[in-house]
């Protein structure tokens, strides 16, 4: 019953529950450590959980940074494609007023 049970458990805590509830009848001793086997369960759970979404926001700011650096780099390409003209412009207008 409690091979069952731990195999329950992973689905979620109402099921570990009806399934502790079955085990109490028979044997109290099992239900209460099938009842400690889920704390375990779901400590892993959230420790495991916590360790995805540290990769996923690491790789999140990652990504921020990158499209930060690609927007710099367009927004100098811009700055200095304005400067190209502007000065092309100062030169034809120099060479006018001579």
């Amino acid at each position: 019953m409690q091979a069952t049970c731990s195999k329950k458990e992973s689905d979620g805590n109402r099921m570990q529950a009806t399934c502790s509830k079955k085990e109490s009848d028979g044997n109290r001793m099992q239900a209460t450590c099938s009842k400690k086997e889920s704390d375990g369960n779901r400590m892993q759970a959230t420790c495991s959980k916590k360790k995805v979404t540290s990769i996923v926001s690491k790789q999140h700011v990652q990504e921020r940074k990158k499209t930060c650096h690609e927007r710099k780099a367009a927004y100098l390409k811009r700055k200095k494609r304005v400067q190209r003209k502007k000065a092309a412009f100062d030169d034809i207008r120099k060479s006018e007023m001579k």
